[in-house]
């Protein structure tokens, strides 16, 4: 009798416990699945967005500005002329990431404007001139080179670029698989130095390009 009631409670417990594994096991292959589901249809909006941006140069403008926008918010709160030296500095590493030389001596601008005209101008004006060095690079440029100079009222920017590719010439337009032409960004530069009262003068050298923005004098 007693035998017969310690069976009785081992095969209850055993019974117990094979539900609970059933349970766990059920809860662990139904969220594996879950998350095998949620994943692919991750990566297909990830393939769905990198052709998007691929495909449109106007959304690849905006998460290129986006990631400006970032780094430069995420460094805080800070005086037109910190903002601007911080914007050169961050471009000089950028420089220095791609094997492109960067020389910048940077003076109070000594322009009115916003964080969000600064940037986008700044970002633009350098990363064009970045690009341009590196595709210069690729084209066999030996000592592909930026330089900067910043001062009252002025932006002067020369660097390398590939010497077969006639910027001016071709309007600034590009596309990524043509983009050592100086293209990227460039509306948005424009766009902000006219608002801003400014003109912009560029000089194509062949194998190295200028671009000077000059703002009025009050």
């Amino acid at each position: 009798m007693l035998l017969s009631s310690s069976e009785s409670v081992f095969s209850s417990y055993l019974n117990l416990y094979i539900a609970i594994l059933l349970v766990v096991l059920i809860v662990f292959f139904v969220s594996l699945a879950v998350r095998v589901i949620a994943g692919r249809r991750l990566k297909a909006e990830e393939s769905a967005y990198e052709h998007a941006i691929s495909s449109d140069p106007r959304l690849r403008f905006i998460r290129h500005d986006l990631e400006n926008y970032t780094r430069v918010f995420a460094a805080g709160n800070m005086n037109m002329d910190s903002l601007v030296k911080y914007i050169v500095e961050d471009k000089e590493k950028s420089a220095g990431d791609n094997g492109i030389a960067m020389t910048a001596d940077v003076k109070p601008l000594q322009v009115d404007m916003d964080v969000k005209r600064a940037t986008a101008l700044l970002t633009n004006l350098l990363d064009n001139a970045i690009e341009a060095s590196v595709n210069a690079a690729k084209a066999g440029c030996e000592t592909p080179f930026v330089h900067v100079v910043i001062s009252a009222k002025q932006i002067y920017v020369m660097n390398s670029k590939p010497e077969d590719v006639r910027p001016i010439e071709r309007n600034f337009e590009t596309v990524k698989e043509n983009a050592g032409m100086h293209g990227m960004g460039m509306t948005i530069i424009r766009r902000v130095t006219e608002d801003l009262g400014g003109r912009i003068e560029m000089k194509d050298n062949g194998d190295t390009f200028e671009i000077r923005i000059c703002f009025k004098r009050r």
